[in-house]
């Protein structure tokens, strides 16, 4: 079931990508938000993939190690907190609500500086002690 969850998601991303790049940004703009269920069909299809095969994984191997009770709880507990970590983080990015939602197909600002990154986790180098020096002569 794992598995055909999640080609299903495959699939269905593929045919998503088919059909909103043949349409101008507009169009498959208009056209996703008639659409919305649709839109959100990959991401539930692979979520229900990942959560079949975690528990398969733990359905498993509760029954190999029948004969270890020790081991089977261990590996039942530590898989059950690794589920639920998926779980929660889930639940955590499905509770987060921008305070201004995008609109689809706005551009993202995408920066083409070499120093983006840097800027990105120090600030810009003015000021911040974290200038570059030339050690080239």
């Amino acid at each position: 079931m794992s598995v055909h969850a999640c080609t299903c998601s495959a699939l269905t991303s593929a045919f998503l990508l088919r059909e909103i790049n043949h349409k101008t940004e507009e169009a498959a703009g208009a056209w996703a938000s008639r659409h919305p269920l649709l839109i959100q069909m990959p991401f539930l299809k692979f979520g229900m993939g990942c959560l079949s095969y975690l528990t398969s994984v733990i359905l498993m191997t509760y029954e190999n190690l029948r004969h270890r009770p020790g081991a089977q709880w261990i590996s039942v507990v530590i898989g059950l907190m690794s589920t639920s970590t998926v779980v929660a983080t889930a639940i955590a990015l499905a509770l987060d609500k921008p305070e201004t939602p995008t609109p689809l197909g706005s551009p993202l600002s995408i920066s083409n500086e070499a120093s983006a990154p840097a800027n990105a986790i120090a600030g810009p180098s003015e000021g911040n002690g974290m200038e570059m020096i030339d050690t080239q002569m």
